[in-house]
């Protein structure tokens, strides 16, 4: 089967396999995202 949608939809969908390996990718990425965000604005 086939998917559409951003890899946040796909993430979302909770019979997606392919969003069950996403989700934890992308909830990382955010995480570290912030983190950067931070250092910047503390420098």
């Amino acid at each position: 089967m086939l998917v559409t949608g951003t890899p946040e939809t796909v993430a979302e969908e909770p019979r997606s396999y392919t969003g069950a390996y996403l989700k934890p990718l992308l909830e990382r990425g955010r995480q570290g995202a912030g983190a950067e965000k931070e250092a910047v604005a503390a420098e």
